[in-house]
């Protein structure tokens, strides 16, 4: 038997094995290769396994949205394996002819599974090679027509965008309340081995321009983006619920939608004057102009509020300084102009963009709400984020599902605001990206966001 012919059916086994146990763990796959009767595991079959492990809910989306009427959970486990393992071969592994990875998936379903198992897998693959794989194969003077990653059409000298890319779709920079210059962030991304970051800041795009320039050589691409506060009603009149909603891929040079975010920002100058009073009249000395002036021309917030509290001495923290004093509902705190979810939504839509719900975990009012937001034109969630655990991004997963909305995710990265979260701490994939893409009217920029 040919050694990769080998080591696939050491993978297969391994992956059958983390379906059936929940878990493998490196001593598994010594046990397994002594079954096997090897003396260690063959090295491409254990990275084989370890690889399709990591990517698997990637690997899995592109299955089931390709093998049409077919859940995952409801095919045998061998032959979702089986096409995990062919999958990540066409999608991943260019160095395997596409011919070679359908042909052996073919084997290890006669072999393995039922009669009828080595045909759907090859009418699977084959469609996931069509749809997926084939654009990425294909000479930058060949591409096909309309391929479903169509990334994959913007080569700039030979780049091509790696469907499994990772991607953090919610950073910060310091044109808000991040720590960091968007010039650093590229940096720190690239060497995070990211295919693409968002940068979204809130009520201002400025961070994003210079971001794009400094990724021109790169690799990395530039997702234009915004966050925005929207407010829902509490149970008391005169309560209200924050929430945050992200635009991917604006169109950063629209007017209008410039002209409203300056003053969205002008009003987050009178809010930061407003706050200042409040904590004046608490007996604390705070000055509101040196917040202003250390924010420089940024989007001003109360994370700056929060860092100017620590510089002073009146809080130890910038997470004391939320929790005692301008936190929602603490003495301090002050709302913003309360945008609606639908007036949010529309201001991303009209600047062409798509509008992701942030981080939803952090309000249980937000599940009640996922209907309405979805008929207010509301396109993915972020399901991934350093503050939901497991079970929270399945339920996330699942309504998205439901919804049909697309899927996004990203660490929230602050810098020294949050310095506990990394740049790619929470990622998803360029197949995610592409999905948001195609809900937005992003293709007109798109060529001038990626690096040249």
């Amino acid at each position: 038997m040919r050694k990769r012919t080998l080591s696939r059916e050491f993978a297969l086994k391994a992956l059958y094995q983390h379906d059936v146990r929940g878990e493998i763990r490196p001593e598994d796959f010594d046990a397994l290769a002594e079954t096997e009767g090897l003396d260690t595991p063959p090295e491409f079959g254990r990275e084989l396994a370890e690889s399709c492990l990591a990517e698997q809910a990637t690997l899995d989306k592109i299955i089931e949205e390709t093998a049409e009427n077919w859940r995952l959970d409801r095919m045998p486990i061998v032959d979702r394996n089986i096409l995990r393992l062919g999958t990540y071969e066409l999608m991943f592994s260019l160095s395997t002819p596409p011919k070679v990875a359908i042909n052996e998936a073919i084997e290890l379903a006669k072999k393995y599974s039922t009669e009828n198992s080595a045909t759907f897998v090859n009418g699977v693959l084959d469609r996931i090679y069509t749809l997926y794989a084939s654009p990425l194969r294909k000479p930058s003077d060949q591409p096909e027509a309309e391929p479903i990653c169509r990334l994959a059409l913007l080569p700039t000298d030979g780049f091509w965008p790696d469907p499994l890319k990772r991607v953090d779709l919610h950073i910060h920079s310091n044109a808000s309340d991040g720590s960091l210059e968007p010039e650093e962030l590229v940096t720190r991304a690239v060497k995070a081995g990211l295919a693409a970051i968002a940068i979204a800041d809130h009520d201002i795009v400025d961070g994003v321009e210079r971001a794009v320039r400094a990724a021109q050589g790169t690799g990395l691409i530039i997702v234009p983006a915004v966050e925005l506060t929207a407010y829902i009603k509490g149970d008391r009149p005169d309560q209200y619920h924050e929430m945050h909603l992200i635009g991917m891929f604006v169109e950063t040079s629209d007017p209008d939608f410039v002209a409203e975010l300056k003053r969205l920002q002008r009003i987050r100058v009178e809010r930061i004057e407003k706050i200042g009073e409040k904590l004046r009249s608490m007996g604390l000395s705070f000055d509101s102009a040196e917040v202003l002036r250390r924010a420089g021309a940024g989007s001003v917030g109360r994370v700056h509020v929060a860092l100017e509290m620590v510089r002073q001495g009146a809080c130890a923290s910038i997470r004391e300084a939320f929790d005692v004093y301008i936190g929602a509902d603490k003495p301090a705190y002050v709302p913003k102009e309360r945008l609606t979810p639908a007036q949010a939504i529309r201001l991303i839509h009209d600047a062409g963009g798509a509008a992701v719900l942030a981080h939803p975990g952090f309000s249980d009012r937000i599940a009640d709400m996922l209907e309405e937001l979805q008929e207010a034109g509301l396109d993915g969630i972020e399901v991934h984020y350093p503050g939901h655990s497991p079970a929270d991004e399945a339920r996330w997963l699942d309504a998205a599902r439901e919804l049909d909305l697309a899927v996004s995710g990203g660490s929230d990265f602050h810098g020294e605001a949050k310095p506990e979260t990394d740049i790619g701490q929470e990622t998803v994939s360029m197949i995610e990206v592409c999905e948001l893409l195609d809900r937005s009217n992003g293709w007109r920029t798109l060529a001038a966001l990626t690096a040249e």
